[in-house]
């Protein structure tokens, strides 16, 4: 966000494994929304895959805003994916 207060200019980074995708940036909102397509080669009850969300500033470095991680399972009903706040 700009300052503290404003909205977020707000980008996802995807990692999995090492390898990193990260979305357009979504200007100005409270709710983005993407829709966007990322590949990645995953191993089932191995690959890690990391989402984290940035607000992206004009100046300095980009705020994380809190980000999940799961392993990638074998069973595609099984949840396992678990969210942690990034605390400034």
């Amino acid at each position: 966000m700009d300052g503290f207060a404003g909205k977020p200019n707000a980008y996802v980074v995807v990692n999995v494994d090492g390898v990193t995708q990260r979305t357009s940036i979504r200007s100005q909102t409270l709710e983005p929304v993407w829709d966007e397509t990322m590949s990645f080669n995953c191993l089932a009850n191995k690959s890690v895959v990391r989402v984290e969300m940035f607000d992206s500033q004009p100046t300095g470095k980009d705020r994380s805003m809190g980000f999940f991680s799961f392993v990638v399972s074998a069973d595609p009903t099984q949840e396992s994916a678990s969210w942690q706040q990034v605390n400034h």
